[in-house]
Protein backbone atom coordinates (compact mmCIF):
# COMPACT_ATOMS: atom_id res chain seq x y z
CA UNK A 1 0.00 0.00 0.00
CA UNK A 2 1.71 3.34 -1.29
CA UNK A 3 1.78 6.14 1.64
CA UNK A 4 0.28 9.22 0.87
CA UNK A 5 1.95 12.38 0.35
CA UNK A 6 1.81 14.57 3.74
CA UNK A 7 2.94 18.24 3.03
CA UNK A 8 3.12 21.03 6.18
CA UNK A 9 1.21 23.56 6.04
CA UNK A 10 0.84 26.48 9.03
CA UNK A 11 -2.57 27.66 10.12
CA UNK A 12 -3.80 29.76 13.42
CA UNK A 13 -3.27 26.97 16.46
CA UNK A 14 -6.70 28.39 17.91
CA UNK A 15 -8.03 26.73 15.26
CA UNK A 16 -7.02 22.64 16.00
CA UNK A 17 -7.66 22.39 20.11
CA UNK A 18 -4.26 20.59 20.01
CA UNK A 19 -2.72 23.30 22.04
CA UNK A 20 -3.67 24.59 25.89
CA UNK A 21 -4.43 28.44 26.62
CA UNK A 22 -1.43 29.21 27.66
CA UNK A 23 0.53 27.73 24.85
CA UNK A 24 -1.40 30.20 22.42
CA UNK A 25 -1.10 33.24 24.53
CA UNK A 26 2.58 33.00 23.82
CA UNK A 27 1.99 31.56 19.93
CA UNK A 28 -0.51 31.11 17.82
CA UNK A 29 0.66 29.41 15.07
CA UNK A 30 1.40 25.89 14.05
CA UNK A 31 2.75 23.94 11.49
CA UNK A 32 1.34 20.66 10.55
CA UNK A 33 1.30 17.80 8.28
CA UNK A 34 -1.51 16.80 6.27
CA UNK A 35 -2.46 14.38 3.23
CA UNK A 36 -1.81 16.74 0.24
CA UNK A 37 -4.74 14.95 -1.37
CA UNK A 38 -6.77 17.04 1.44
CA UNK A 39 -5.13 20.15 1.53
CA UNK A 40 -6.03 20.40 -2.54
CA UNK A 41 -9.42 19.03 -1.92
CA UNK A 42 -9.37 22.38 0.36
CA UNK A 43 -8.08 24.61 -2.24
CA UNK A 44 -10.67 23.10 -4.78
CA UNK A 45 -14.01 23.09 -2.52
CA UNK A 46 -12.85 27.19 -0.88
CA UNK A 47 -12.24 28.02 -5.00
CA UNK A 48 -9.04 29.53 -3.73
CA UNK A 49 -7.47 29.91 -7.38
CA UNK A 50 -9.52 33.19 -7.94
CA UNK A 51 -7.64 34.46 -4.46
CA UNK A 52 -4.66 33.53 -6.08
CA UNK A 53 -5.11 34.92 -9.68
CA UNK A 54 -5.70 38.50 -8.01
CA UNK A 55 -3.39 38.23 -5.50
CA UNK A 56 -0.49 37.28 -8.02
CA UNK A 57 -1.97 39.02 -11.29
CA UNK A 58 -2.24 36.16 -13.27
CA UNK A 59 -4.85 34.31 -15.27
CA UNK A 60 -7.06 32.33 -13.42
CA UNK A 61 -5.46 29.29 -15.71
CA UNK A 62 -2.56 30.05 -13.93
CA UNK A 63 -3.46 29.98 -10.31
CA UNK A 64 -2.26 26.30 -9.82
CA UNK A 65 -2.38 24.76 -6.39
CA UNK A 66 0.86 24.90 -6.33
CA UNK A 67 1.59 28.65 -6.58
CA UNK A 68 -1.28 29.27 -4.41
CA UNK A 69 0.64 27.25 -1.96
CA UNK A 70 4.29 28.22 -2.71
CA UNK A 71 3.21 32.01 -3.12
CA UNK A 72 -0.33 32.97 -2.15
CA UNK A 73 -1.68 30.87 1.15
CA UNK A 74 -1.30 32.40 4.73
CA UNK A 75 -3.62 31.91 7.81
CA UNK A 76 -6.90 32.65 6.33
CA UNK A 77 -6.74 30.92 3.73
CA UNK A 78 -6.77 27.79 6.52
CA UNK A 79 -9.43 28.75 8.66
CA UNK A 80 -11.14 25.73 9.09
CA UNK A 81 -8.11 23.61 7.13
CA UNK A 82 -8.20 21.46 10.26
CA UNK A 83 -11.74 20.57 11.25
CA UNK A 84 -11.79 19.58 7.34
CA UNK A 85 -8.81 17.45 7.12
CA UNK A 86 -10.50 15.26 10.30
CA UNK A 87 -14.38 15.32 8.93
CA UNK A 88 -12.41 13.66 5.53
CA UNK A 89 -10.88 11.10 7.35
CA UNK A 90 -7.52 12.44 8.12
CA UNK A 91 -5.51 13.50 11.14
CA UNK A 92 -3.06 16.43 11.13
CA UNK A 93 -0.21 15.31 13.22
CA UNK A 94 2.53 17.64 14.36
CA UNK A 95 6.02 15.86 12.63
CA UNK A 96 7.43 15.79 16.22
CA UNK A 97 8.48 12.25 17.25
CA UNK A 98 9.26 11.69 20.82
CA UNK A 99 7.30 10.32 23.66
CA UNK A 100 5.47 12.41 25.75
CA UNK A 101 2.37 12.47 28.67
CA UNK A 102 -0.13 15.07 29.78
CA UNK A 103 -0.32 16.19 33.24
CA UNK A 104 -1.85 18.30 35.88
CA UNK A 105 -0.28 20.24 38.86
CA UNK A 106 -1.68 19.71 42.36
CA UNK A 107 -2.18 23.12 44.41
CA UNK A 108 1.32 22.18 45.44
CA UNK A 109 2.78 22.04 41.84
CA UNK A 110 3.30 18.66 41.87
CA UNK A 111 2.50 16.58 38.37
CA UNK A 112 0.32 13.83 38.40
CA UNK A 113 0.38 12.01 35.05
CA UNK A 114 -2.84 11.35 33.58
CA UNK A 115 -1.67 10.09 29.98
CA UNK A 116 1.37 8.85 28.05
CA UNK A 117 1.77 8.65 24.30
CA UNK A 118 3.73 9.94 21.51
CA UNK A 119 3.42 13.89 20.82
CA UNK A 120 0.87 13.92 18.64
CA UNK A 121 -1.19 11.55 20.93
CA UNK A 122 -0.71 13.50 24.08
CA UNK A 123 -2.00 16.33 21.86
CA UNK A 124 -4.94 14.81 20.82
CA UNK A 125 -6.20 13.63 24.47
CA UNK A 126 -5.86 16.95 25.68
CA UNK A 127 -8.08 18.14 22.98
CA UNK A 128 -10.71 15.43 23.90
CA UNK A 129 -11.10 16.87 27.55
CA UNK A 130 -10.73 20.04 26.33
CA UNK A 131 -7.66 20.45 28.11
CA UNK A 132 -9.45 19.82 31.64
CA UNK A 133 -10.12 17.19 33.71
CA UNK A 134 -12.04 18.12 36.76
CA UNK A 135 -11.02 21.22 38.09
CA UNK A 136 -7.53 20.45 36.54
CA UNK A 137 -5.77 22.57 33.65
CA UNK A 138 -3.76 19.78 32.00
CA UNK A 139 -0.61 20.26 30.38
CA UNK A 140 2.17 18.70 28.38
CA UNK A 141 5.80 18.56 29.31
CA UNK A 142 7.75 20.95 26.81
CA UNK A 143 11.53 20.79 26.69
Amino acid sequence: MKEEKMIVIGMYADQTGLYTEDELSKDNWCDLYIPERIVRQWYEENDLAKETAKELGIPIEEATFERWFNEVCWGEDTDGLFQFALDNGSLPITGVNKPDYVFYRDENGFKTIVFEGDYDECRYYGRALGWELGDNKLEMWEP
